[in-house]
């Protein structure tokens, strides 16, 4: 394999390899899980047929060196994952090259790093180049790390760069991340050692975890899968608890997950939802007032406040049907049945990791009390009076027989019978119109044309009878029926020859043709070369014209009736025969296999 003797990457070969891209192995004996690598740069000329180095996205930032522009090659440190392992595969960046035709193909730089001993996780990192050159890089003052101070320190999560991170009141194992909204947003999620800041660029690119997780009796649970958080970036619909987590590798050269938790809640004080009220009267079956238990993911049911008297407080102890003053447990939700209570509050208070949620309920006999909640979600209850009670009553009585009654009963009461009826002869007025637009936009056309062919059917049948044979013949039976004296016109049959012909090179110039009246009016100007005839009652809008072909000397009297005769489309029956395609090419009889144009004439095969 040939080799570059000189340059900046000796050990490169200087072809591509079969496998289509530069590809080569570097072997040290570095005991580092980290080394330094050198790639080509975007002005770096490998050979005259590889054209446009375009490195990786990133090396656009190397780890551990200021990038020098108008360099031929850039340093960057790479760190192996896998200890266990002892290759590594980088690849630098591509070429492309012309393929022909236009295209091109991208041919990578790929070096295979390999450690001839065992990584050793304290070790200080080395450059790696086979040959010396530049071997040695760095300064002391830009070294990315060293035996004295590198240490495997756990690395922390942080959002949007902010390495101040607010621990939960109720729960220090959860961050609290205030969002200004609870709209859909975008965070930005990074890996950093607070313990060891000057490597704030050696998490980039990691892979990192998110799963949503929801809050019970103070302790999260995860649900659903696990997702890698592309690019660092996160979206955040409402407010959620989500759990990120890394794989890191521990002074033992174990791997440990690494795993935090946010709340990205809201901005300081939480606005509690609306009080929700609900009406019922004595005549109603069992009202049952209710807390959900699972109505939200980030909050949990917490405690259960009744009027202003007793609170009961929630736990896990609380089994299936079991009763605590009054308030059941049932499925999903803590009940209690209305029975003689003619107004009832509930309070259910959720628990966050930051705060409580509280949702009032309000149950009201309408009849004893009247519920309003103002523009600021307040709540006010006002008890009735003997006398507005039978106006509630009678207002309920009302609604309901208004429910009972029918649409049509209900109109009729608002417009009266004559409205009605007017109505009625509107509606019939408007579809009568709908209908007659209908029939004359679609169906007079269609009916029309029913009944002339109807008509032509009566007037012609041996032509219908004829086309209906011709439509299931082949080509060759229709070329036996045509002349068949059933289907001559009768205009034909009485035809008088007044010459009689004496050899087949006589032409007829004396006798009666039956189609002259419909002869096309260009035919003295293209010298009869061409009988093509008008074929009338066809359509009111188009002019057809029936034609034979032409033979090869009257090829230009063809064309030329079809551009004095404003011919736009022609339909042609033309015989070619499949077997021989050669031969319909170069013997084009009627139309050439070319596009061509006569004035204004476009001809395609």
């Amino acid at each position: 394999m040939a080799q570059n003797t000189t340059g900046p990457f000796p050990s490169a070969p200087k072809n591509v390899l079969p496998s289509g891209h530069i590809e080569y192995n570097l072997t040290h004996n570095s005991t580092s899980d980290v080394v330094m690598v050198k790639c080509p740069e975007d002005e770096y000329k490998h050979s005259n047929s590889l054209k446009g180095f375009t490195m990786e996205k990133i090396l656009q930032k190397p780890v551990g060196f200021a990038r020098q522009f108008n360099e031929l090659f850039i340093w960057s440190a790479y760190r192996i994952s896998d200890v266990s392992k002892n290759t590594l595969m980088i690849t630098c960046g591509h070429f492309e090259k012309d393929i022909g035709t236009g295209a091109v193909k991208k041919m990578y730089w790929k070096i295979n790093v390999k450690w001839t001993v065992p990584t050793n996780v304290f070790e200080i990192a080395h450059a790696v180049d086979a040959n010396g050159i530049n071997a040695n890089p760095m300064s002391d003052e830009n070294k990315i790390v060293g035996k004295q101070e590198r240490a495997y320190e756990q690395p922390n999560f942080i959002v949007d760069g902010k390495q101040e991170r607010a621990k939960s009141a109720k729960n220090e194992k959860i961050f609290v991340v205030r969002s200004i909204s609870s709209g859909k947003r975008k965070y930005n999620i990074r890996l950093i050692e607070m313990e060891n800041l000057n490597l704030k660029e050696f998490y980039i690119g990691k892979e990192i975890l998110s799963q949503r997780v929801i809050y019970l009796s103070g302790e999260v649970k995860p649900i659903g899968d696990k997702e890698a958080i592309n690019n660092g970036e996160l979206s955040v619909k409402g407010y959620e608890i989500i759990q990120f987590s890394y794989s890191a590798l521990t002074e033992s050269k174990f791997y440990e997950e690494v795993v935090e938790t946010f709340f990205f809640g809201p901005d300081k004080h939480y606005e509690n939802p609306k009080p929700i009220t609900v009406n019922f009267t004595k005549n109603d079956g069992d009202i049952e007032a209710n807390c959900p238990i699972n109505q939200y993911d980030y909050a949990f049911l917490s405690e259960i406040k009744i009027g202003s008297n007793f609170t009961i407080k929630i736990n896990d102890s609380i089994a299936e049907g079991d009763t605590v003053t009054g308030i059941t447990k049932s499925g999903d939700n803590f009940v209690h049945k209305i029975k003689n209570e003619t107004l009832y509050h509930i309070h259910c208070i959720y628990e966050t990791p930051d705060g409580i949620i509280e949702q009032v309920k309000v149950y009201t006999d309408i009849s004893r009390y009247e519920t309003i909640i103002d523009e600021g979600g307040k709540l006010k209850i006002h008890k009735l009076k003997d006398e507005d009670t039978e106006k509630k009553l009678q207002e309920m009585k009302d609604k309901m027989k208004e429910a009972d009654k029918s649409s049509f009963q209900k109109l009729k009461e608002k417009l009266g019978t004559g409205g009605v009826v007017g109505i009625g002869i509107a509606l019939l007025f408007v579809l009568s119109c709908i209908c007659f637009l209908i029939y004359y936009f679609t169906l007079r056309k269609i009916i029309k044309a029913c009944l002339d062919e109807k008509e032509k059917r009566a007037k012609y049948p041996n032509v219908f009878v004829f086309w209906e044979n011709v439509k299931v013949q082949s080509i060759g039976q229709y070329s036996k029926m045509a002349p068949d004296e059933k289907y001559v016109c009768k205009k034909t049959k009485q035809t008088k020859i007044i010459k009689i012909l004496e050899s087949e090179d006589v032409v007829i110039d004396s006798g009666e043709d039956p189609f002259n009246e419909t002869l096309v009016k260009c035919s003295k100007e293209i010298g009869n070369k061409i009988q093509a005839y008008y074929v009338n009652d066809v359509s009111p809008k188009r002019t057809y014209i029936i034609s034979d072909g032409p033979r090869k000397e009257s090829i230009m009297h063809f064309f030329k009736m079809l551009f004095l005769e404003n011919v736009s489309v022609v339909v042609s029956i033309i015989y070619r025969n499949p077997e021989e395609p050669e031969n319909n090419a170069r013997n084009p009889v009627y139309w050439p296999v070319f596009i061509g144009l006569i004035q204004n004439l476009s001809l395609k095969s």
